[in-house]
């Protein structure tokens, strides 16, 4: 079963990656459609996320609205397929920046820099895109269930020059990295259930994934915010902000919940600026469906 999921990605692979990106758009705008209207792939999961944060106010029209998700959800996979096509020529055409200088003045104070980020925008372009800017970049990403599929994503994102880190030896090889003078990077969105610490995200509770606030703590890097936003298929802005969260010298579970919480407040303001392009598809608030108690 595993190899036949790897032939069906690298035949995915050998048509779109040769794609011209107008192209690529209008089939991910079919697959999108059979994704949401056809098999309803966590609809149900979409819906309710939405409700819980937006009530009967969502940002726009609810059937408009799950379409523009269900579009960027295919974007993404697509353009991660698409990858070779971003190159050093190419960059000035599909990524721009706002406020570069940030990043590059934390990395300048030697201790390395934790760069934050979420399912938001299209956060698999990060790692190419930083490393084609020209800067040592590593990224740490749960390895896939499937071997081959695994070693084949793991290849896609590491193509332009960044490291891929496991999350089993994310500790020890982040905060080598961190204390090289990298920069690391880190999307600690997903439900963390008992390894986590309860925050707040758009007024609910939920629970966050300790590792920005522990390499933090632990080499006093500095914490940058980028948020990889979709201005057109295939074409970002991404838009770096440094975060100050309070010291991070108290190695104690209040200064951790403080800067997660942190991290989360920069996470919704950025979804509020472009709600559609978040991954609600991720059972972020499962502790309020279970009614797990921390």
């Amino acid at each position: 079963m595993h190899l036949l999921e790897y032939f069906f990605i690298r035949l995915l692979y050998a048509l779109f990656s040769r794609l011209p990106f107008a192209m690529a758009r209008g089939f991910a705008h079919f697959m999108a459609f059979l994704l949401l209207r056809v098999a309803g792939y966590r609809k149900q999961v979409v819906i309710a996320n939405l409700n819980r944060v937006y009530g009967n106010n969502w940002p726009a029209e609810p059937r408009r609205f799950l379409r523009d998700v269900y579009r960027h959800f295919v974007y993404l996979w697509m353009e991660l397929l698409q990858t070779p096509r971003l190159n050093p020529a190419t960059l000035p055409r599909h990524i721009q920046t706002r406020h570069q200088e940030v990043l590059a003045n934390a990395l300048a104070e030697n201790k390395g820099v934790i760069l934050l980020s979420g399912h938001l925008g299209n956060f698999e372009w990060i790692n190419s895109g930083i490393s084609l800017l020209g800067f040592p970049f590593a990224g740490v990403a749960k390895r896939q269930s499937n071997p081959y599929v695994d070693r084949f994503i793991t290849n896609l994102r590491q193509k332009w020059g960044s490291t891929i880190i496991d999350t089993a030896s994310a500790t020890k090889e982040g905060l080598r990295f961190l204390k090289n003078g990298g920069i690391l990077g880190l999307a600690a969105d997903q439900y963390a259930g008992k390894k986590g610490v309860p925050v707040s995200m758009f007024g609910l509770e939920t629970v966050t994934f300790v590792g920005p606030a522990i390499f933090h703590m632990r080499t006093g890097a500095p914490l940058v915010f980028i948020a990889a936003e979709r201005t057109a298929y295939g074409k970002f802005t991404f838009h770096f902000e440094r975060l100050e969260c309070g010291p991070p010298d108290a190695d104690d579970s209040k200064t951790i919940a403080r800067i997660l919480q942190c991290y989360n407040d920069a996470l919704e303001k950025w979804i509020r600026r472009f709600p559609e392009q978040y991954f609600w598809t991720h059972r972020r608030w499962k502790n309020l469906e279970t009614g797990e108690k921390r």
